[in-house]
């Protein structure tokens, strides 16, 4: 019995030390795991930065477009209100010209009328004063 008490005892020791060990082995691989865990943290929180600076960058990209498109708006709407004033100038200077050149028509009619009149009267003046005795 004592030699069986020997070997139980003996054996219970080795299956402690086999339990320690596996306890110890699988500490180790959770250790591991949790350094696993890291890593995919860290992975995680670099995609995550990554995506934020797509993003932000997308954003950023997003601003230029609508700023060269304000731009462009801006520049399209100077332009439009640029030939609307030089069109505007044309026809005003056109309608200036016409009505210059209708006015001194009509200033010259009149005066070839008054002039005309005034050759004819004098005709009618000089024919009555040659008629005379």
């Amino acid at each position: 019995m004592d030699g069986c008490d020997v070997r139980v005892a003996n054996t219970e020791a080795a299956v402690q030390e086999v339990k320690a060990q596996t306890r110890k082995w699988k500490e180790n691989l959770e250790s591991v795991m949790d350094g696993s865990d890291v890593s995919v943290t860290n992975t995680e929180a670099g995609l995550r930065e990554i995506i934020a600076y797509t993003m932000k960058g997308k954003i950023e990209k997003d601003d230029l477009e609508s700023t060269e498109m304000d731009d462009s708006d801006v520049i399209v709407a100077n332009t439009e209100e640029g030939v609307r004033k030089v069109i505007a100038h044309t026809i005003k200077g056109k309608e200036d010209i016409e009505t210059t050149v209708m006015d001194g028509s009509d200033v010259l009619n009149a005066n070839t009328e008054a002039c005309v009149r005034e050759v004819i009267a004098y005709t009618i003046k000089g024919k009555k004063t040659l008629n005379r005795p």
